[in-house]
């Protein structure tokens, strides 16, 4: 029920990939879809629902899982419930690991996952690095229910991340968002 991309070696990675309309729900793993090393990807009109790790110790989840790839967009798509057990595990929407270029994310919804919307994380498996995304009209609603990493609705480190004509609904009146990432003509509710 997961998509997992991962090249072994230069001459092999993963160039094109479509994966439209369909449904990952449930997924007991570490990512719904894991994309490493992969580039030219569309994403469109599907949902991510209920993914995690059962059990103990520290376990990050995603729903999606973007690591050391250029050239993705994600549409129209929801990502939802993402959970993770342990302290200190993500439970991301969507994880960013590495350096990651050219992200779009349109008309796409991250909401009620335990972690933040969307997480980076500077040094990944993948290598190490800055991501480059962009939400236009996405909606980031009620995440990090568990307030971890400081009670923020996303994280995004030293990456560089834009929010166009979307909508953040804060999880509680406490829960902030990082003001590295830009925000134009984006509603906070």
């Amino acid at each position: 029920n997961n998509v997992y991309t991962k090249s072994t070696a230069a001459a092999e990675k993963l160039t094109g990939m479509f994966i439209h309309d369909c449904a990952f729900e449930n997924v007991t793993g570490a990512a719904a879809i894991l994309l490493a090393e992969a580039s030219r990807v569309q994403i469109a009109s599907t949902e991510i629902a209920g993914t995690g790790l059962n059990g103990t110790g520290k376990a990050d989840s995603a729903g999606l899982r973007l690591s050391g790839t250029k050239d993705v967009t994600v549409q129209g798509t929801v990502i939802s419930d993402t959970y993770a057990y342990g302290n200190g595990a993500k439970g991301a929407g969507v994880l960013f690991e590495g350096a990651n270029e050219k992200l779009t994310f349109q008309g796409c919804t991250i909401k009620d996952n335990i972690g933040n919307a969307f997480e980076s994380s500077a040094d990944g498996v993948f290598g190490s690095g800055k991501t480059e995304a962009a939400f236009d009209g996405c909606r980031l609603l009620n995440n990090n229910t568990a307030q971890k990493g400081g009670n923020t609705a996303y994280a995004a480190a030293d990456s560089t991340v834009s929010i166009k004509g979307g909508e953040i609904a804060l999880q509680n009146d406490e829960q902030a968002y990082q003001d590295k990432v830009s925000l134009d003509k984006t509603v906070n509710v």
